[in-house]
């Protein structure tokens, strides 16, 4: 297996690991060291305020496993340049406190060192999400 194979196995396999809920399977493939950030602005606060480390990544990995249900979402395409994977998923993505339902698009970038993932940055439709969580208010 090459390594742009091994590092795709990779993140499909975080991907089954998220939709399971197995937080100790996401853990498996990421660097003690590795910073996850959700690019969005200060709005979103804790939701786009990036974290490091083991401790700061279980808290996040649980806090995405518990509110947002991404069973629906298919892997679109995987690009690999160098050590970094690029995946672009679609579906439908659930907010389970509220049990709203939504279509959506997300882009991930993984960063890879000695076959590990030691940085990841998802990048979403924040404006939708910030609507669907209640964080907009409404205007009349």
């Amino acid at each position: 297996m090459s390594n742009a194979q091994a590092m795709e196995r990779i993140v499909r396999d975080i991907y089954i690991a998220r939709d399971s809920g197995d937080v100790d399977g996401i853990l498996t493939h990421i660097e003690a060291g590795c910073s996850f950030r959700i690019v969005g602005g200060p709005m979103l606060g804790a939701l786009s305020q990036g974290c490091c480390g083991p401790d700061s990544i279980r808290c996040a990995m649980q806090g995405l496993v518990d509110h947002w249900d991404t069973t629906k979402v298919d892997v679109v395409h995987i690009s690999i340049s160098g050590d970094t994977v690029f995946a672009h998923r679609a579906g439908k993505v659930r907010f389970i406190p509220d049990d709203i339902e939504f279509e959506t698009e997300i882009a991930d970038k993984f960063v890879f060192r000695d076959g590990r993932v030691v940085e990841v940055l998802e990048f979403i439709d924040t404006l939708t999400m910030a609507e669907h969580v209640g964080l907009l208010k409404q205007t009349a």
